[in-house]
C-alpha cells in the first residue's frame, strides 16, 4: 500500500470514529481485536490493518469495511447516544461498550440518535420518541431557526432551537422553557433530521 493510500485510510478511519463518537480501546474490545492495531496504524508505525482486523471492526459497528474506510456510504444502524429529559439536557450513555444501535432513517449516512424521556418537550416531542441527527464538529449555516442537538462550549449538550445571537454567539430556546439561554458559544450544533415516534 502506498503512503498516500495509508494516509487516506487513516483519515477516513479517524473521521468514522469521530462521527460515531468511538474511542479506540472500547471499540477494539467490542470487536475482539488488540487496540495496538489501531494505535500503531494511527501513529504511522504500520501502513495497513489486516483484512481480518478491518472485518471485525466493521462488524462491531454493523457496517461494511468499505463504509469504515470511507469508500461507500454508511447504511444500517446508528448509535443511540443518550436520553433527553427535563431541561432538554442530554444524558449520555456512559459506557460505550453498551451503546444500543437503532435503525437509521433513509438518507442518514453518519448520524446518531437520542431518546426523549418524560413530557418536558410536549407537544412537539413525546416520551419515547427517537430524534436522529447527523454528527458534526462545527456550527453550520443551516442551524438557524431549527431544533438542534447543541454542545455549549465547556458545558452541557442540549436539544434547543437555535437563533443567531451577537458576535458569533447563539440564543437557545427550548419547549416549555421560560427563559432562553442568551449569547451562548457553541462547539457544535446538529439539526434534528428525523423523528421516529415512540
Amino acid at each position: 500500500m502506498s503512503e498516500s493510500d495509508a494516509q487516506r485510510r487513516r483519515a477516513a478511519l479517524k473521521r468514522f470514529m469521530e462521527l460515531r463518537g468511538l474511542k479506540a480501546l472500547p471499540w477494539c474490545r467490542r470487536a475482539h481485536v488488540g487496540s495496538g492495531n489501531l494505535y500503531n496504524f494511527f501513529a504511522g508505525r504500520s501502513d495497513s490493518l489486516s483484512a481480518r482486523v478491518l472485518e471485525k471492526l466493521a462488524r462491531a459497528e454493523n457496517v461494511s469495511v468499505d463504509a469504515l474506510l470511507g469508500e461507500s456510504a454508511v447504511p444500517g444502524n446508528v448509535p443511540l447516544l443518550g436520553w433527553i429529559g427535563a431541561g432538554a439536557q442530554i444524558l449520555w450513555v456512559d459506557n460505550q461498550d453498551r451503546t444500543e444501535m437503532v435503525d437509521a432513517p433513509p438518507g442518514l449516512v453518519v448520524g446518531a440518535a437520542v431518546r426523549v424521556r418524560g413530557d418536558s418537550m410536549e407537544p412537539v416531542y413525546r416520551d419515547g420518541d427517537l430524534l436522529f441527527y447527523e454528527r458534526r464538529n462545527d456550527v453550520g449555516a443551516d442551524v438557524h431557526g431549527r431544533d438542534c442537538v447543541v454542545h455549549v462550549h465547556d458545558g452541557p449538550v442540549y436539544l434547543k432551537t437555535v437563533a443567531r445571537g451577537r458576535d458569533g454567539l447563539y440564543h437557545l430556546t427550548g419547549y416549555n422553557q421560560r427563559e432562553p439561554l442568551v449569547d451562548q458559544r457553541l462547539d457544535w450544533a446538529a439539526p434534528v433530521v428525523w423523528i421516529k415516534r415512540g
